[in-house]
């Protein structure tokens, strides 16, 4: 049988032939930042094959109306992974912290109150009324069911500082981490030990100031690199050992500036890191900065994967527009992304995550969750939920639930009823223009700068309201009393005075750029000692922002290959194309694949 679905949306005719199996790509026009953005054949099998059915009716899920970076935005702003106050708990009065800003009017409570059964999710349940459109009587609901406090499970110990973190040990301000152990200051780590101040590390072990590294040990200023030891400001190295200042290396030892030197070399400038101040350490960095320009850069990181377009990826296929992820399949418009397939605009997925539409933090062996946030473990068929878990199964709108099925709105109904409700509210959320859309930014438990929304997309506060979002103004930040305390520059100073140690410990350190107080932990000192390093003279928020800009943002542009050089096998420019987070007004020189691996050494 031949039929045809025509969408008219946003003066766009999208055509849906099931004979001949003919879906052709569109271009459209963000809703919101006006930018034009593809919608690709891929994406519209995609949406069709998610597309529910209740009450033998099929619901199509339309194309959406935001382009893939202003979709992030609204997704990511539901999530806080920095920002931890103190508080009590809703229930009991008991002092707690949360991700919950003392202003907010939410119920939070404590993890072990929050998990316990002293409390139901569908007492709060309310009824469908088809008068009010969705989101905003799925807002109300939000603002009643009870808010876990932390992300942290019970699995952890001694991270009570810590957020979206599982299976941890002696972790503080760590977040989005598995398996860490004795971490500070750190986000997406993963099976990481003894780190302090790190992005993005995999099996790592006594990093400092570094992002994106696989496999490597003692560490310190470097990036994107993997099974390297005892090596400083390094990019895009493997194999390395005992190297400094070096990027583009594989299987060297004891290299400065990608040149061979002596271990007494060595030696020389490792001490001359070891006892520079924070303001010579920016200096070499800037030195290593000005140094790489003139390296080729290949165009993306994509290790052992095929027909994948995106950044920092390792075992995929047929993937585009994903960064940041690890064993994924079939996945589109994504980040964070681990061990799971079939994903589109998906943040923080989890193992086995499979058939995700529109979600932020999905959980471990979930299938087919659309536009909904925090699901987590063993959940199916779920569709504009959050904070739902544990075995779940065909709910609608709901919050908080454990162990139920054919709920909306925290409503208990049977499997005709759930069927029947759910068509007839798809309905008029259609009527409302509604569907189809993740939840509006502006019914977020958070603040625009409180989430991670505000990590990879900073904008102004004047923009966030433009779009609807809210913003915190009042600055809740632990407030300490003592003496002012001007770090020594060198840490040899500390090493063998235990008083200049303890006015360290027992002072505040006013953040030279922020004006911000913040203490240092005596396990902290202790790794700054351990390892010379200098005392860091800026707020540990700061350090993460500076860190976090050194990475390439989130964004692909369309280039050509800049390799001029000969001997790679083309005449004059090489003609090869790409899609690179380096934008073309970047100063780098960005190779192909095969033009970058003649390339380095």
């Amino acid at each position: 049988m031949d039929y045809q679905i025509s969408v008219k949306d946003e003066g766009i005719l999208l055509d849906f032939h099931s004979s001949n199996n003919i879906i052709s790509p569109q271009t459209k026009i963000c809703k919101q930042c006006g930018d034009k953005f593809d919608i690709r054949k891929e994406n519209l099998e995609f949406y069709k094959k998610m597309s529910p059915t209740f009450a033998d009716k099929t619901f199509n899920v339309p194309t959406p109306t935001f382009c893939p970076d202003c979709r992030q935005k609204r997704r990511l702003s539901f999530r806080n992974d920095f920002k931890i106050y103190k508080s009590k708990s809703s229930l009991s009065g008991e002092d707690i912290l949360s991700i919950y800003s003392p202003d907010k009017s939410y119920q939070v409570y404590s993890n072990h109150e929050w998990w316990s059964d002293r409390w139901d999710p569908l007492s709060y349940g309310q009824e469908y009324n088809l008068s009010e459109s969705f989101f905003s009587q799925f807002s109300k609901l939000l603002k009643k069911v009870p808010r876990l406090n932390l992300y942290v499970d019970n699995l952890c110990e001694e991270c009570d500082f810590s957020n979206q973190i599982s299976s941890s040990k002696g972790c503080y301000l760590v977040s989005s981490a598995v398996s860490a152990e004795k971490c500070m200051y750190g986000f997406r780590l993963i099976r990481s030990k003894d780190c302090l101040d790190n992005l993005f590390l995999i099996d790592c072990e006594l990093c400092y100031e570094c992002s994106d590294l696989k496999d490597c040990y003692g560490c310190k200023w470097c990036q994107e690199s993997s099974n390297c030891r005892n090596s400083y400001f390094l990019f895009d190295c493997v194999g390395c050992s005992n190297c400094i200042m070096c990027q583009g290396l594989r299987d060297k030892n004891y290299y400065y500036r990608n040149e061979e030197i002596s271990k007494e070399e060595f030696a020389e400038i490792k001490k001359e890191i070891e006892t520079s101040s924070p303001k010579k350490i920016k200096q070499f960095r800037k030195e290593f900065n000005d140094f790489r320009i003139n390296i080729p850069h290949k165009y993306s990181r994509l290790i052992n994967t095929e027909n994948v377009v995106g950044h920092n990826i390792e075992n995929a296929k047929d993937c585009h527009n994903v960064f940041d992820g690890t064993n994924i399949e079939d996945c589109s418009y994504s980040m964070n992304i681990n061990d799971s397939k079939d994903c589109y605009d998906v943040n923080f997925g989890a193992a086995n995550t499979i058939m995700h539409l529109e979600v932020v933090t999905a959980g471990i062996d979930s299938t087919n969750v659309l536009f909904s946030s925090d699901t987590w473990p063993k959940v199916v068929n779920l569709i504009y939920c959050d904070s739902c878990s544990n075995n779940t199964t065909d709910c609608f709108g709901c919050i908080g639930l454990r162990h139920k099925k054919y709920c909306i709105l925290n409503k208990q109904y049977s499997k005709d009823e759930y069927e029947k409700k759910v068509a007839q509210i798809i309905e008029k959320m259609i009527i409302d223009n509604e569907w189809g859309e993740f939840f509006p930014i502006n019914i977020s438990p958070f603040c625009y700068n409180e989430t991670v929304a505000d990590v990879y997309y900073p904008l102004s506060k004047e923009k966030v309201n433009s779009i609807g979002g809210k913003w915190l103004d009042i600055d809740y930040s632990p407030k300490f009393s003592g003496e002012e305390y001007k770090p020594k520059e060198n840490i040899y100073d500390y090493l063998n005075n235990e008083s200049e140690r303890q006015k360290l410990l027992s002072g505040i350190i006013k953040c030279e750029v922020s004006g911000k107080p913040f203490k240092i932990l005596p396990q902290e000192l202790a790794f700054y000692l351990e390892n010379k390093i200098p005392i860091p003279v800026r707020h540990y928020d700061i350090r993460f922002k500076e860190r976090f800009a050194l990475r390439n943002p989130r964004k692909l542009y369309h280039r050509e290959c800049m390799c001029t050089d000969l001997n790679h096998g083309h005449e004059g420019k090489c003609p090869n194309e790409f899609e690179t987070t380096y934008s073309p007004d970047r100063s780098e020189k960005v190779y192909c694949e095969k033009c970058y691996q003649q390339s380095i050494l």
